[in-house]
């Protein structure tokens, strides 16, 4: 992950399911800021939990607060067409 970030680049860094408070995960959202990335954090406590790392939100981030297993297929409908997500 260290070696992807350093590459170039970043456009947006997704949390999914994480406070992004233990390390290494913790620091990737500051790394991938520093290359210009926007955060999107998808977690079930939404702003009213511990985010960690991804609690700094800035303009032009993105919070969904929910299920990932529900809010994902949503989001990237657009990109991957229709997922059938199982029944758990």
């Amino acid at each position: 992950m260290d070696a992807w970030i350093e590459e170039g680049k970043v456009d947006l860094i997704l949390v999914i399911g994480t406070t992004a408070t233990v390390y290494p995960a913790a620091g990737y959202v500051n790394q991938a800021r520093k290359k210009g990335a926007r955060v999107a954090v998808v977690n079930m406590d939404g702003m009213g939990g511990e985010l960690g790392a991804a609690s700094n939100l800035r303009n032009g981030d993105f919070i969904f607060q929910g299920d990932a297993a529900k809010l994902l297929p949503e989001m990237f409908k657009g990109v991957i067409g229709e997922l059938k997500v199982p029944e758990v």
